[in-house]
């Protein structure tokens, strides 16, 4: 492994864990235990886990190379592209007008993380992605977008004083062509993020002219 990466790596793990286990029990001390855990509803946070959880297994499993292996490519480009979407869909979508944009959690969460993880990639990635990984890529926002509508629509808990994690998700107050038009909207950035990361892979390991 990088030597840089030795020291790196422990740090932005121990960054993101502790940001995301400060704000959690900030939240269970001041409201109800159970709607404060449906924060880890949010895409936010659990692509946040997923990476400090990356960094970890790689730190953790040096000498094992069948694994790091594995861990490579698909899955490290993977958590990549969503860290990044994770900071231009919230500044797009929902940063104006948020009370919480300057709390150090909330930069931390969608734009320091986001962007620690980012250069961690472009110090360690020496794998030249494939473009068929962009449906691979595209399972996990699939699946989340089902797991949001289901969860709106049951009217189950979320920590935005609505059943529905992301109001713009609410096709019932907003309409459903205007959600869709949103929907389609992300996916356009998430195969834009996705097509990037592809292209700078292979650049970055010189199967480009």
């Amino acid at each position: 492994m990088n030597k840089i990466l030795i020291y790196y790596r422990p740090l932005v793990i121990g960054f993101i864990l502790a940001t995301q286990l400060v704000e959690q029990v900030t939240q269970i001390i001041n409201c109800d235990a159970g709607l404060c855990l449906a924060r880890n509803k949010n895409l936010t946070i659990q692509v946040n886990y997923a990476a400090a959880i990356w960094l970890l297994l790689n730190l953790i499993n040096q000498d094992d190379q069948v694994l790091l292996n594995k861990l490579k490519g698909k899955i490290h480009g993977g958590l990549t592209v969503y860290m990044v979407f994770v900071t231009v869909a919230y500044h797009v979508l929902l940063s104006s007008g948020d009370p919480y944009f300057w709390t150090f959690t909330n930069l931390s969460q969608h734009y320091i993380a986001p962007i620690l993880f980012l250069l961690d990639w472009f110090i360690s990635n020496d794998v030249s992605y494939d473009y068929s990984f962009l449906k691979s890529w595209l399972i996990y926002p699939s699946l989340y977008l089902v797991f949001a509508l289901t969860n709106g629509v049951l009217g189950l808990s979320s920590n935005t004083g609505s059943s529905y994690i992301y109001g713009f998700l609410n096709f019932q107050e907003f309409g459903f062509i205007p959600v869709l038009i949103v929907v389609i909207a992300v996916y356009v950035l998430l195969i834009i993020l996705s097509v990037l990361s592809i292209f700078l892979s292979k650049k970055l390991n010189n199967e480009i002219n």
